[in-house]
């Protein structure tokens, strides 16, 4: 059986997290800019031949990080 292939799309910023709905349903889940960019990101990678793609957002969040660069 093939599941496909995993893609990974990676920002940094605020989101809000945790249970949201009323008293009959509710769901845990994440909203914001930040989740959208990275759903955004997570689908470019399929255009790009790639399987993970981060923003780079600030030399604090990347400083550490260790990959290699994709080609534009």
């Amino acid at each position: 059986m093939n599941f496909g292939t995993t893609r990974i799309g990676v920002h940094a910023g605020p989101a809000w997290v945790g249970n949201f709905g009323g008293s009959r349903f509710f769901d845990y889940t994440a909203y914001g800019d930040t989740i959208n960019t990275a759903a955004r990101l997570e689908a470019a990678n399929k255009v790009l031949g790639t399987r993970n793609l981060r923003q780079r957002h600030g030399r604090g969040c990347t400083e550490k990080f260790r990959g290699r660069p994709s080609a534009t």
